[in-house]
């Protein structure tokens, strides 16, 4: 019976490693790698950069931007998705972030001053990404939280891109009016900001419900995605699709489903299961031969001790975190 156990667990972990091999050659075949540009006086950029397998240069381009404390390897699948649906896709560190260079100051009581360093500094890369051979004359700009807000004020500020798709933004009222083809998505259960925070500066919108048309430039939505929250929401099928079905949409394009970039989130969420499977197999016995011994009031000890924990850590959250000024 040991022996089953051990195959049993060796079994799942190598079809979770085939998954995650299978993954990454996916990831290759549709990204060019990583790319350092010097965009700017303040040093250089990192970039990744996806590509349809087979492309007609200039092509249909998207810049994607991460969130706070994000990453451009974080936004891994939705550029693939967006590659998949036909542009090259440009994917920067922001200041502070990942591989960049130099440090971001934020205030939790004024963010504005931190958008508007980072704006100027999109703006110089937006210069450079027709050097990725993007046609300049059909590009969008997708963002994520607060990467969705510089989506919108770079869009608004530039006014070249055909469309912005925001996820979940930071809802500042300054924002309003939308820029040309806004779409905002927004999961049910975000836990940072709510359906009605956003509907406010996109003028009172009514969630779920195109406005506009795309012709001349007024198509707005606020797309309520159910059962995400603020991270979630980057690696949902539906995400991925409304994302680039409304960049393809503002540009004329038809449809076209990214098919494979949803296959990845479902390989890579099975190769996850797997690998817990096979850690299941391998330490459930000796577990189960220690809960044996478990009685209620040290179960009951352990609750509070936890509880203790999550009060400290809260106050913890909310007395020391706006002290800080710097990130």
């Amino acid at each position: 019976m040991e022996l089953f156990r051990v195959a049993g667990a060796l079994v799942l972990i190598v079809l979770s490693l085939t998954l995650m091999f299978t993954i990454h050659n996916v990831y290759r075949s549709f990204g060019r790698g990583e790319v350092v540009l010097k965009v700017d006086n303040s040093g250089e950029t990192p970039f990744l950069v996806y590509q349809p397998v087979t492309t007609e240069f200039p092509a249909p381009g998207v810049i994607l931007l991460h969130g706070f404390t994000g990453s451009k390897e974080m936004m891994n699948l939705m550029a693939l998705g967006l590659a998949e649906a036909g542009f090259i896709v440009v994917v920067p560190d922001l200041r502070g972030h990942g591989d960049a260079h130099g440090q971001l100051e934020m205030r939790l009581s004024d963010v504005r001053p931190m958008l508007d360093e980072l704006l100027e500094e999109l703006t110089n890369i937006v210069d450079a990404v027709s050097r990725f051979g993007i046609d300049m004359e059909k590009i969008a700009v997708v963002g994520h939280s607060m990467g969705g807000t510089l989506a919108v004020m770079l869009a608004k500020k530039l006014k070249i891109f055909s469309s912005v798709v925001a996820i979940a933004p930071i809802p500042l009222k300054e924002l309003y009016p939308p820029p040309n083809n806004t779409l905002v998505l927004i999961g049910s259960y975000d836990e940072v900001f709510s359906v009605t925070e956003e509907s406010i500066w996109m003028g009172n919108i009514t969630p779920n419900t195109l406005a506009g048309n795309f012709r001349n430039g007024t198509a707005r939505m606020l797309k309520v995605l159910a059962g995400l929250d603020h991270i979630t929401i980057l690696y949902s099928q539906e995400a991925i699709l409304s994302a680039t079905w409304w960049v393809r949409k503002s540009m004329g394009m038809g449809e076209k489903s990214p098919y494979v970039a949803i296959q990845v989130r479902n390989a890579a969420l099975i190769s996850a299961a797997l690998g817990m499977a096979a850690m299941a197999l391998v330490f459930w016995r000796p577990l189960k031969k220690r809960l044996q011994k478990v009685t209620i009031r040290m179960a009951a000890s352990g609750l509070i001790l936890y509880l203790l924990f999550q009060i400290v850590l809260s106050l913890l959250f909310l007395l020391g975190l706006p002290m800080l000024s710097s990130y």
